[in-house]
């Protein structure tokens, strides 16, 4: 037998004594990380507030989260050195924006990596043009 539950909006069906529920549309619901939400329901989830429009759908509040270390607040994006690594607040993780150890290879921060693109961009432009 199938049947729709009227509570929850689900395509529900009996198979030999047990009963199991498939494709759960709620227009007045929205289902996050196993938690369930009311329409017009606000919510945190990360550091962004969010809120439930219904089927799922919510919207939420751009908000980058701060880090913590040793007991201080780090922005998004901001930096901190400690001893020979630098590294940078990204949206809640901190991650190594330099390793400046000896004996170590030594990555190229974003902002380095960034700069060379364009310098690279420039280079092909101008060949570009010489090859004209």
């Amino acid at each position: 037998a199938v049947g729709i539950n009227a509570e929850y909006g689900d395509n529900c069906k009996c198979n030999d004594g047990s009963f199991s529920c498939i494709n759960r549309e709620c227009a007045d619901k929205c289902s996050v990380n196993g938690m369930n939400y009311d329409v017009g329901e606000k919510f945190k989830k990360d550091c962004e507030v969010c809120t439930c429009y219904g089927n799922d759908v919510i919207h939420c509040q751009e908000k980058n989260c701060p880090c913590f270390i040793n007991s201080h607040i780090v922005f998004h994006e901001d930096t901190v050195e400690m001893g020979d690594i630098v590294y940078k607040c990204m949206d809640g993780r901190m991650t190594i924006e330099e390793d400046n150890r000896s004996g170590r290879v030594r990555y190229l921060t974003t902002l380095e990596v960034k700069e060379l693109e364009k310098k690279l961009k420039k280079r092909e432009k101008l060949q570009a043009l010489l090859e004209k």
